[in-house]
C-alpha cells in the first residue's frame, strides 16, 4: 500500500515576517515522514528573498530591468539554500511551468518525476518557473499550484499555511475563525478578506478556490498558521485554521484535470440540440451537432465546447478526429462516415 500524500504550500508574507518559519515546517514535515506520510512543499518567497538578496540596489533599478520574474530567479537560490538548511532530509527544487501540466502526456511526466523523487525519500521544493514563465501561460498564484500538485500526485491532505491561519469573519476586525466550509456560498464570500499580503501574489479568495478544487478531488484542504500542529489536524486531535470539507463523491484524476487544468488546443461551437444533450443527457458529441470549428487540432488532443448562442465554454474532452478531418466531414455532410466527435467518456460538462 502506498504511503499518503501530504502537500503542503506556505506563503510568502509566513516566510518573510516569521523567522522561525522554515524550522517549524521543516519539524512538521519530519514528524509526517515519521509517520509513515510523504511530503511535497509548495515554498513562495522567491520574489521578496530577492528583493531581500538585492536590497538597497533594488531602488536604483527601473521596474523594466527589475520585474518580479528576475527578483525570483535571484531568490529561487537563497530560497533552496533556506529549506535545504533548515530540513535534515535530502532536498529536490522543481521548477513547474504551466506547459508541464496543460497536455496530458506533460502533466503524467510531472507526476512521475514527483513519485520518484518521494519513492527515494526526497523531499520536493516546488515553485513556479516565475522566469522564464510566458505572461499566457501562468498559474494565478501559488495556491493554485499547489492544488494542481496536490490532484496531480492524489494527496491526501493540502495544508496552505500562511501567517494570517484561516478565513475569519470580517477579518481583521473579528478574530473568530470559520471552522468549516462545505461550500462557497454568500455568507463564505462575506467572510473573505480579498486584500493580498504585500510579499505575495494570493489573498484569502485565493486560498478557498484553491481549497475548494484540492476537495472536488476528495483532498482535505485546510488554511492555517504556520505554526500549526499538522499531524494532530490529520489525526483529528485538534481542529486548526479553516477545513475545508473533501468532496465524497470525488471526479477522477482525469477527469479533474480536463476540467480545471488541460489547455484546450482548439474548439468545436455546436447547436442547442447537441448543447442539450451533453448538459442534460450525458450524451455524446455527435458530428450532426458541430457547426463550426475553431483552431487546429490534431485527434486526442483536448478541445473545448462551445455552446452556439452564448458561446459560452460548456464542456472539455479529447477529441476522436482532428480539425481536419472533422471539417471534411462537415463538408461530405450525410454522406460522411464519422459519428461521434468526443465520447462521452472523454469529456467533462462544466456548465
Amino acid at each position: 500500500m502506498s504511503r499518503p500524500v501530504v502537500v503542503i504550500k506556505v506563503g510568502s508574507q509566513a516566510l518573510v515576517d516569521q523567522p522561525n518559519a522554515f524550522a517549524q515546517i521543516a519539524q512538521q514535515v519530519v514528524t509526517l515522514q515519521q509517520a509513515g506520510m510523504q511530503c511535497i512543499l509548495v515554498s513562495s518567497g522567491a520574489v521578496a528573498l530577492g528583493r531581500q538578496v538585492l536590497g538597497r540596489r533594488v531602488n536604483s533599478l527601473s521596474s523594466k530591468e527589475l520585474s518580479s520574474r528576475l527578483l525570483a530567479g535571484i531568490g529561487q537560490v537563497e530560497l533552496m539554500q533556506l529549506w535545504q538548511s533548515a530540513l535534515p532530509l535530502p532536498t529536490a527544487q522543481v521548477l513547474i511551468g504551466y506547459e508541464h501540466v496543460a497536455k496530458r502526456p506533460s502533466f503524467l511526466r510531472t507526476a512521475q518525476q514527483l513519485s520518484g523523487l518521494l519513492a527515494g525519500g526526497i523531499v520536493p521544493v516546488v515553485n513556479e518557473n516565475d522566469l522564464l514563465a510566458a505572461d499566457n501561460y501562468r498559474f494565478n498564484n501559488n495556491d493554485a499550484l499547489a492544488a494542481i500538485v496536490a490532484q496531480m500526485m492524489s494527496a491526501q491532505w493540502l495544508f496552505l499555511l500562511t501567517d494570517v491561519g484561516g478565513l475569519f469573519q470580517d477579518y481583521p476586525a473579528n478574530q473568530r475563525v470559520v471552522e468549516r466550509v462545505t461550500h462557497c456560498d454568500e455568507m463564505i464570500q462575506q467572510f473573505i478578506a480579498d486584500t493580498r499580503s504585500k510579499a505575495g501574489t494570493g489573498g484569502m479568495s485565493e486560498k478557498i478556490a484553491a481549497a475548494q478544487s484540492a476537495s472536488k478531488a476528495g483532498i482535505h484542504s485546510v488554511i492555517s498558521a504556520v505554526d500549526s500542529d499538522l499531524l494532530a489536524t490529520i489525526d483529528g486531535r485538534v481542529n486548526q485554521g479553516t477545513r475545508v470539507v473533501a468532496n465524497q463523491s470525488a471526479q477522477s484524476t482525469r477527469r479533474q484535470w480536463l476540467a480545471d487544468i488541460s489547455a484546450a488546443s482548439g474548439y468545436l461551437v455546436i447547436d442547442q440540440g447537441a448543447a442539450e444533450a451533453l448538459l442534460h443527457r450525458s450524451a455524446s458529441l455527435l458530428l450532426p451537432g458541430v457547426v463550426e470549428i475553431g483552431g487546429n487540432f490534431n485527434a486526442r488532443e483536448v478541445i473545448a465546447v462551445k455552446q452556439l448562442e452564448t458561446q459560452k465554454v460548456i464542456a472539455k474532452g479529447f477529441s476522436r478526429h482532428s480539425s481536419t478531418t472533422i471539417a471534411l466531414a462537415m463538408e461530405q455532410s450525410k454522406h460522411s462516415e464519422l459519428s461521434v466527435i468526443m465520447h462521452r467518456n472523454d469529456l467533462v460538462v462544466l456548465a
